[in-house]
């Protein structure tokens, strides 16, 4: 095993042999036997893990855990203010009217402009107008001729 490979394998898995893969074990120990450098890793290695060790935090108590839970369960639970406004027969309703009120808008507006043919007539309004005649080379140029209306 080279020294860069021992190197991942603590960053890996930690000092303790037990936590390497079986398959590279034998060889991490047999390399740190050998070369002070990989002792040297493993030194820190085992420098790091007790510092994780000390900072680790102990699990919930099981007692605080059930005395939450039973001190929650114990009081009734109150619904939001807008589900019992809107409540309908035992179900609750979320307020509709804001958002069917903006589609309603926006459909009478729609309306509006079909039925009412606000549009400018040069759009469409009251004859069709070929748009090719307008982007060629410019507002009315059209062919060049200088018979074509300039655009309002």
């Amino acid at each position: 095993m080279m020294i860069w490979r021992f190197r991942r394998l603590l960053e890996a898995y930690g000092a303790n042999p037990a936590h390497w893969p079986p398959d590279e074990r034998a060889a991490a120990e047999a390399l740190c036997g050998r070369s002070a450098e990989a002792r040297a890793a493993l030194a820190e290695a085992r420098r790091l893990d007790r510092l994780l060790a000390v900072d680790a935090l102990a699990g919930p108590d099981d007692a605080l855990t059930a005395s939450i839970i039973a001190r929650t369960t114990a009081v009734p639970q109150e619904r939001p203010a807008i589900a019992r406004a809107t409540d309908v027969s035992g179900w609750s309703m979320p307020p509709l009217w804001q958002p069917a009120a903006g589609l309603l808008a926006a459909a009478l507006i729609g309306f509006v402009v079909g039925w009412a043919n606000l549009l400018p007539p040069v759009l469409g309004g009251e004859e069709t107008v070929d748009l090719s005649d307008y982007v060629g080379a410019g507002a009315g140029a059209g062919t060049g001729t200088g018979t074509e209306e300039p655009l309002p």
